[in-house]
């Protein structure tokens, strides 16, 4: 499936990557819990099929599944300090895109970005993302179908 999901979004990465002028891909990563579950990280297996050069940030600890929570407030305080960037990437004056598979209330990548920002000490930086999907809540009114 990551093959396929390579070729089909490849000419669009690649436009993002130099409009952008991207200097550093983060990939997502999962928790160690889920990683042995399935074995891999989704996002680490399409960026090498694309054979893009990128780097990998830690995850400090085990949440729970972001599907499940479905309040925006919930899942920023789940997601709180799971991340972890290593001092030798250095993301200052940097062009940054962070690549998820899916963006729902975009926590995760809230929770990413400050902590770049914290490592970086806030030196010029631009983040952007590149999400296979995004989703966004849709709240029923009165009267609505």
């Amino acid at each position: 499936m990551a093959k396929f999901i390579s070729e089909s979004i490849k000419k669009e990465f690649y436009f993002i990557l130099k409009k952008e002028k991207i200097d550093i891909i983060v990939s997502v990563p999962v928790s160690k819990k889920r990683k042995s579950e399935r074995g891999y990280n989704q996002v680490d297996e399409i960026l090498n099929y694309l054979e893009i050069k990128y780097c990998q940030i830690k995850r400090t600890k085990n949440t729970k599944k972001m599907a499940s929570i479905l309040d925006e407030q919930k899942r920023m305080k789940n997601i709180k300090g799971a991340f972890e960037i290593s001092d030798n990437i250095d993301f200052g004056n940097k062009n940054i895109l962070i690549v998820d598979d899916i963006v729902t209330t975009g926590a995760t990548l809230k929770e990413i970005k400050k902590e770049i920002l914290q490592n970086s000490k806030m030196l010029n930086i631009n983040i952007v993302v590149f999400c296979l999907a995004a989703a966004k809540e849709i709240k029923k009114s009165k009267g609505a179908i």
